[in-house]
């Protein structure tokens, strides 16, 4: 029996991404009950996922933001981390076409990170505000 936490979120191609308990993302086939794929990375409880196109956001108690991109090989998710808190990460959002990413901590506090373009590369994140 699989346990998921509150964060889920639907891509663009119909699947659905969830977190699992063992704070782990995991990729399921709309209707089916076997997920594709597991995505490992987070170190805490993972609050919330965001879409945007066939990438994701997540957040975690970790302080931490993963963008995961779809590998070369459309099978696999390469992350990239971001450390963004003194506190937990408790919601973040993007918008596909937009050069920045919005989150939440424990704290009250809202983040705004400005990047180049998430469909491209994620190494120039700054933290605005």
């Amino acid at each position: 029996l699989f346990r998921s936490r509150r964060a889920i979120t639907q891509l663009s191609d119909g699947s659905i991404v969830c977190s699992g308990s063992d704070y782990n993302l995991y990729v399921w086939r709309e209707g089916d009950s076997e997920s594709l794929m597991r995505l490992k990375g987070h170190k805490s409880v993972i609050r919330d996922v965001a879409s945007f196109g066939s990438s994701l956001l997540s957040c975690s108690d970790d302080r931490t933001i993963r963008i995961w991109k779809k590998g070369f090989h459309q099978d696999h998710y390469e992350s990239t981390t971001f450390f963004v808190a003194d506190s937990r990460v408790t919601s973040t959002a993007c918008e596909r076409g937009r050069d920045y990413i919005v989150s939440g901590d424990g704290d009250g506090n809202i983040h705004i990170f400005q990047t180049d373009s998430l469909m491209e590369t994620s190494s120039s994140i700054s933290d605005m505000y």
